[in-house]
């Protein structure tokens, strides 16, 4: 029965705040990343993002060129950009307007219809 306790001391008091310390510099990381693409993707007229409305737009060739997971990590990049705190993003065809994706915390990733 000591042994346990001390084991759960030990997780509390040294492996728990260290978990949480990695996963605030994971986030700190993604958010550098995720504002790192979009200044990219801005500069070259790629993408046109709106943090207000949460609505990017971005070149149909560009998203065309990427697999699921890809379409996934960007669209997730451009929630994170919008709002690191509550990220959501809806992501549109930059000539037609059609919506091409979504995200949000709740609902996760979505490919529209």
């Amino acid at each position: 029965m000591k042994t346990v306790t001390y084991y759960i001391t030990a997780l509390l008091l040294f492996a728990i705040p260290a978990l949480a310390a990695d996963v605030m510099e994971n986030q700190a990381r993604l958010e550098l990343a995720a504002k790192a693409t979009v200044a990219l993707l801005l500069q070259k007229s790629e993408l046109r993002i709106d943090l207000q409305s949460r609505k990017a737009w971005i070149d149909p060739t560009l998203w065309m060129t990427m697999d699921a997971f890809h379409k996934e990590t960007i669209t997730r990049m451009f929630a994170l950009y919008c709002d690191s705190k509550y990220p959501s993003v809806t992501v549109y065809n930059k000539q037609s307007a059609r919506e091409l994706a979504s995200y949000g915390p709740f609902q996760g990733f979505r490919i529209a219809p």
